[in-house]
């Protein structure tokens, strides 16, 4: 009798049929969410040069691929959203912005003062138009980077941003006055925006 107890103890647990229907609507949640395997990484394949680009034009060669990565995996997380928009490249490449420009304002927030005095012109020049365009609105240093860091067209900002071209132009002419006004250019004086 003890045995024929133990026989039966000792038998395969098995999960209530409410679990296995939880657990089987959650796997297919999850393989839902997934993106099919060609359209995510022709999508990848396609956009990560671009975006790569802008982002290193806002934070520098080492971390600009890092936010063109992160960008491109907050893609593949909503890509069932993302593939349906009308250009998936236009925002990955917004949120790539939005993070660089995220990671230069901690950098500021978090740097030490120079240890070395004598800097060279250049980049005392550098850091003065970096902290100017710091301190324009949002959107304006979003245009300044696409527009000049990033070398896009005017159409190709105003798509990226979700705005009328005339909108990139009007930020672009905002953003320029402010920062002759910040740096103490000359109305008609010319400084060049892309040495940041």
């Amino acid at each position: 009798m003890w045995a024929s107890s133990l026989a039966n103890s000792c038998q395969p647990l098995t999960a209530p049929n409410r679990v296995r229907e939880v657990i089987t609507a959650s796997v297919t949640r999850v393989e839902a969410r997934e993106p099919s395997g060609g359209d995510y990484e022709r999508f990848f394949t396609a956009a990560f040069p671009h975006v790569a680009r802008m982002a290193r034009a806002i934070v520098g060669r080492e971390g600009g691929e890092d936010v063109a990565i992160e960008a491109l995996a907050r893609a593949f997380s909503r890509w069932n959203r993302v593939q349906k928009l009308d250009n998936p490249q236009a925002w990955a490449t917004r949120v790539a912005t939005n993070l660089a420009l995220d990671q230069v304002r901690r950098k500021r927030a978090y740097a030490e003062p120079s240890a070395e005095p004598n800097l060279e012109q250049a980049v005392t020049d550098r850091e003065v138009l970096r902290s100017s365009v710091a301190k324009l609105p949002r959107r304006q240093r979003q245009v300044i980077a696409l527009r000049f860091l990033a070398d896009m067209p005017e159409d190709e900002v105003a798509r990226i941003l979700g705005v009328s071209t005339g909108s990139v132009k009007t930020h672009v002419h905002r953003a320029l006055l402010a920062l002759r006004v910040s740096l103490g250019t000359p109305e008609g004086g010319h400084f060049n925006v892309t040495e940041t």
